[in-house]
């Protein structure tokens, strides 16, 4: 997640102007994650398992929106 965020913030500081981002300010953000999770409210949910090749055993479990969003948030 640290990668998405890190990605997310080159293409603010790249495209920002064109966002009208003078200020500091709060945006929405949704993200589509392809992998079966149990959703436990409309902004979390549990990683069950990897498929598609994938296996980061240390995640499944994991609230994949708190990753994301901490992640974000040790980018400012």
């Amino acid at each position: 997640f640290d990668f998405l965020a890190s990605s997310l913030q080159r293409f603010i500081e790249k495209e920002g102007n064109d966002f009208n981002l003078s200020q500091p300010v709060k945006r929405e953000l949704a993200f589509t994650f392809s992998f079966p999770v149990k959703q436990t409210s409309i902004s979390s949910g549990v990683l069950i398992k990897w498929t598609k090749g994938f296996a980061i055993s240390e995640m499944a479990g994991e609230d994949i929106a708190e990753c994301l969003q901490g992640a974000l948030n040790k980018r400012g």
